[in-house]
């Protein structure tokens, strides 16, 4: 049986959403990097399901509203907190 922990979250894209912005500061006072305005999703980079990326990030020009987005595979048993992936895609 799966254990279903509490979160305050309804989907794992708030979820991402709020890391983002809790990593705004800690990137900038550790690395000196500023985050940049992303949309981060669950969905399949442009390769589909039988790809091998775990993330992909696409330039602003390729959204309707000019935000960059990145896309984390739903299936990446590589990187399932997404502690590796985020970093890597947000400074594409």
């Amino acid at each position: 049986m799966a254990h279903k922990r509490k979160t305050p979250f309804k989907t794992r894209e708030e979820w991402l959403q709020a890391f983002t912005k809790a990593a705004r500061p800690i990137f900038k006072k550790e690395a000196g990097l500023d985050v940049p305005e992303v949309r981060v999703s669950i969905g399949f980079t442009s390769t589909g399901a039988r790809g091998k990326a775990i993330g992909q990030c696409w330039q602003g020009e390729a959204s309707t509203d000019n935000t960059v987005v990145i896309f984390i595979d739903p299936h990446s048993r590589i990187d399932p907190c997404c502690r590796d992936t985020w970093p890597q895609e947000t400074f594409c």
